[in-house]
Protein backbone atom coordinates (compact mmCIF):
# COMPACT_ATOMS: atom_id res chain seq x y z
CA UNK A 1 0.00 0.00 0.00
CA UNK A 2 1.66 3.21 -0.95
CA UNK A 3 1.51 6.71 1.15
CA UNK A 4 -1.24 8.00 -0.91
CA UNK A 5 -3.66 5.29 0.03
CA UNK A 6 -3.27 6.46 3.98
CA UNK A 7 -6.12 8.43 5.08
CA UNK A 8 -6.58 9.42 8.40
CA UNK A 9 -5.21 6.92 11.26
CA UNK A 10 -2.83 4.00 9.83
CA UNK A 11 -2.66 2.10 13.27
CA UNK A 12 -3.09 2.71 16.91
CA UNK A 13 -2.25 1.56 19.92
CA UNK A 14 -4.97 1.94 22.45
CA UNK A 15 -3.18 1.49 25.84
CA UNK A 16 -1.43 3.82 28.02
CA UNK A 17 1.87 4.94 27.15
CA UNK A 18 3.97 2.36 28.98
CA UNK A 19 6.91 0.60 27.24
CA UNK A 20 4.73 -0.24 24.57
CA UNK A 21 4.80 2.57 21.46
CA UNK A 22 1.77 4.28 21.11
CA UNK A 23 1.51 4.81 16.85
CA UNK A 24 -0.49 7.64 14.94
CA UNK A 25 -0.51 8.73 11.46
CA UNK A 26 -2.51 11.35 9.76
CA UNK A 27 -2.40 12.52 6.33
CA UNK A 28 -3.34 16.12 4.41
CA UNK A 29 -6.48 17.25 6.26
CA UNK A 30 -6.01 15.34 9.98
CA UNK A 31 -8.89 14.36 11.62
CA UNK A 32 -10.98 16.72 13.81
CA UNK A 33 -11.15 14.52 16.92
CA UNK A 34 -8.12 13.44 19.04
CA UNK A 35 -7.65 9.97 19.23
CA UNK A 36 -9.11 8.28 22.42
CA UNK A 37 -8.20 8.36 25.64
CA UNK A 38 -5.82 11.40 27.48
CA UNK A 39 -2.41 9.63 26.54
CA UNK A 40 0.65 11.33 25.50
CA UNK A 41 -0.18 10.34 21.92
CA UNK A 42 -3.41 12.14 22.13
CA UNK A 43 -1.72 15.04 23.37
CA UNK A 44 0.98 15.24 20.80
CA UNK A 45 -1.51 14.42 17.97
CA UNK A 46 -3.89 17.22 18.97
CA UNK A 47 -0.65 19.57 19.25
CA UNK A 48 0.45 18.60 15.66
CA UNK A 49 -3.40 18.98 14.14
CA UNK A 50 -3.03 22.53 15.28
CA UNK A 51 0.01 22.81 13.88
CA UNK A 52 -0.94 21.44 10.91
CA UNK A 53 -3.23 23.68 10.51
CA UNK A 54 -0.93 26.90 11.08
CA UNK A 55 -3.19 27.44 14.50
CA UNK A 56 0.48 27.99 16.53
CA UNK A 57 -1.61 30.36 19.02
CA UNK A 58 -3.87 27.06 20.24
CA UNK A 59 -0.78 24.84 19.56
CA UNK A 60 1.12 27.07 22.16
CA UNK A 61 -1.78 26.08 24.45
CA UNK A 62 -0.85 22.63 24.78
CA UNK A 63 2.55 23.24 25.79
CA UNK A 64 3.73 23.54 29.44
CA UNK A 65 3.80 26.88 31.18
CA UNK A 66 7.86 26.51 31.85
CA UNK A 67 8.10 24.71 28.45
CA UNK A 68 11.55 24.65 26.46
CA UNK A 69 12.41 24.95 23.09
CA UNK A 70 15.54 23.77 20.94
CA UNK A 71 18.79 24.97 22.93
CA UNK A 72 17.19 23.50 26.09
CA UNK A 73 15.73 27.72 26.61
CA UNK A 74 12.78 28.32 27.99
CA UNK A 75 10.22 29.12 24.90
CA UNK A 76 7.53 31.84 25.11
CA UNK A 77 4.80 32.55 22.88
CA UNK A 78 6.49 34.86 20.78
CA UNK A 79 9.78 32.71 20.14
CA UNK A 80 7.14 29.90 19.52
CA UNK A 81 5.24 31.94 16.71
CA UNK A 82 9.10 33.28 15.34
CA UNK A 83 9.66 29.57 15.12
CA UNK A 84 6.54 28.38 13.26
CA UNK A 85 6.91 31.20 10.90
CA UNK A 86 10.79 30.40 10.24
CA UNK A 87 9.90 26.77 9.51
CA UNK A 88 6.57 27.37 7.14
CA UNK A 89 9.05 29.87 5.59
CA UNK A 90 11.79 27.48 4.79
CA UNK A 91 9.76 24.24 4.40
CA UNK A 92 6.44 25.08 3.67
CA UNK A 93 3.41 23.78 6.06
CA UNK A 94 3.28 20.81 7.72
CA UNK A 95 1.30 17.57 5.34
CA UNK A 96 1.29 14.97 6.84
CA UNK A 97 2.74 13.91 10.60
CA UNK A 98 2.81 10.63 13.05
CA UNK A 99 3.43 10.06 16.32
CA UNK A 100 5.10 7.23 18.34
CA UNK A 101 5.21 7.29 22.02
CA UNK A 102 7.99 5.64 24.07
CA UNK A 103 7.26 6.41 27.55
CA UNK A 104 7.13 9.99 27.88
CA UNK A 105 9.03 10.98 24.89
CA UNK A 106 6.97 11.47 21.51
CA UNK A 107 9.28 10.73 18.39
CA UNK A 108 7.14 13.13 15.56
CA UNK A 109 7.51 12.45 11.67
CA UNK A 110 6.68 15.73 10.32
CA UNK A 111 6.31 16.04 6.65
CA UNK A 112 6.59 19.39 5.10
CA UNK A 113 6.10 20.51 0.90
CA UNK A 114 9.65 21.77 0.27
CA UNK A 115 12.27 19.83 2.71
CA UNK A 116 10.19 16.27 3.01
CA UNK A 117 10.17 14.02 6.41
CA UNK A 118 12.27 14.93 9.84
CA UNK A 119 12.04 14.05 13.24
CA UNK A 120 11.30 16.20 16.02
CA UNK A 121 10.73 15.28 19.89
CA UNK A 122 8.60 16.00 22.55
CA UNK A 123 9.49 15.28 26.16
CA UNK A 124 6.40 14.79 27.89
CA UNK A 125 5.24 14.94 31.79
CA UNK A 126 1.98 13.33 33.15
CA UNK A 127 0.15 15.33 34.91
CA UNK A 128 -3.01 13.48 37.21
CA UNK A 129 -4.40 11.62 34.60
CA UNK A 130 -3.74 13.36 31.22
CA UNK A 131 -0.12 14.47 30.11
CA UNK A 132 1.52 17.77 29.07
CA UNK A 133 4.76 18.65 26.25
CA UNK A 134 7.51 20.29 28.75
CA UNK A 135 10.32 20.21 26.21
CA UNK A 136 10.54 20.26 22.28
CA UNK A 137 13.20 19.70 19.87
CA UNK A 138 11.13 21.68 16.65
CA UNK A 139 8.18 22.02 14.96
Amino acid sequence: MLWKDFCRTFTQYNGKSDSRPEFWLYRGNTPTTAPPGNTAAAVAATYYRAIAAQKYRQAFTYLAANVTGPGGRRLTLQGFLQLAGMMDGMGGPVTHFSVAVFQSMAVMTLDRKRVGPYHAHLQMAQHGSGWTIISIDGI
